[in-house]
């Protein structure tokens, strides 16, 4: 019987058509897959970039160790990263950590504020192993920078922004922001912290040379009616600050009282004393004096606090909003302490 051969359907044969494209997409997808993991690497993100944020750059351990930070082959076995990769990594690993803070516009006689904020990020630098960048923002300076260069800190805590910084690949860069910084308030100047900012100190020659007790008197728009801060009066009348110096005088010592003209109480009673009175003196010559000072006596301000951190007396500290600082003479006679609120309680009769 012979066999005869059917012709193939025109639907048999699209049939056949469509199996065999689908099994060559099939071969294609397959070998696409074999050749990407043969050819394609790992996935390595290698580092952050010079200009990352905060928390990317002070989260990544030892970032500025000379060794790179961390461990080779440890990460090689994290990421199976290549030879060639790996010492991108390194590299990236080795560049040191520039830190910068933003300053807002100051006027003039804010230099203390402007400078302790300087400081904060200065210490939040140091304790990360980073570098203090500067102060960037807009502003005059010049006042701010002259204290700074009174006693020998304008390099330590210079004005300058991130784009100051040359793109040399030696440091990455980050503009740190004030809740980063200030959190800690005055806690973040540990002992060791202050030790090494007294190392790059400049100390002028004391004039004359003989016991000396510093007494900042901050005045001008603050007074009895000033708004409380945190509970504290901002103002401090002319008996605490007499109380005070009792308790520290010595014969023939100097007494140098720095305030302003513009004063709700009048000074007629330390010239009287014979105190040397200075008003509206140059703010460079307030810091020389402080930081030579056998005693310092602070105000309830910044612009004393600031070179009280590294003068080599007795610092004595009357207490407000900002926490003293370890080693500071707090003042805790509760006889005193009275006697400031009732002072204070008779001032405050008069504001409207």
């Amino acid at each position: 019987m012979a066999v005869v051969s059917r012709p193939i359907q025109p639907r048999q044969q699209q049939q056949q058509q469509n199996r065999s494209k689908l099994t060559m997409a099939l071969v294609i997808i397959f070998s696409f897959f074999i050749l990407r993991s043969i050819f394609s690497g790992s996935d390595y993100n290698d580092g952050v970039d010079i200009n990352s944020n905060v928390g990317q750059l002070l989260n990544e351990p030892n970032i500025n160790s000379s060794s790179g930070g961390i461990n080779d082959k440890d990460k090689a076995k994290e990421t199976g990263t290549t030879n060639t990769v790996k010492k991108i990594d390194t590299k990236k690993q080795q560049l040191k950590s520039k830190i910068f803070n933003r300053v807002p516009p100051h006027s003039k006689g804010k230099s203390g504020i402007v400078i302790q904020e300087q400081l904060m990020c200065h210490a939040y630098a140091w304790h990360r192993g980073a570098k203090y960048g500067g102060a960037c923002g807009p502003g005059e300076t010049d006042d701010h920078r002259s204290l700074l260069e009174a006693i020998g800190l304008e390099v330590e805590l210079p004005f300058a922004c991130p784009s100051d910084t040359p793109r040399d690949g030696e440091y990455r860069t980050s503009l740190i922001p004030r809740d980063k910084y200030a959190t800690d308030d005055t806690r973040i100047w540990i002992p060791e912290y202050l030790d090494y900012l007294r190392s790059k100190v400049k100390y002028p020659p004391k004039e004359p040379n003989k016991f000396t007790i510093a007494v900042h008197i901050k005045r001008g728009p603050v007074n009895p009616c000033s708004t409380r801060r945190d509970g504290y009066s901002r103002y401090l009348p002319n008996s605490h600050y007499q109380r005070l110096i009792d308790q520290y005088m010595q014969p023939d010592a100097r007494v140098a009282i720095f305030s302003q003209a513009s004063s709700y109480e009048k000074f007629d009673e330390f010239q009287a004393r014979g105190y040397e009175l200075h008003l509206d003196h140059p703010i460079t010559e307030v810091w020389q004096t402080i930081v030579t000072a056998d005693v310092v006596i602070l105000s309830r301000s910044s612009f004393g606090l600031i070179p009280s951190l590294v003068t080599n007396g007795t610092v004595v500290y009357t207490p407000f909003w900002h926490k003293p600082i370890r080693g500071w003479t707090v003042v805790r006679d509760q006889e005193i302490l009275d006697a400031l609120d009732k002072d204070l309680a008779a001032m405050n009769k008069t504001c409207k």
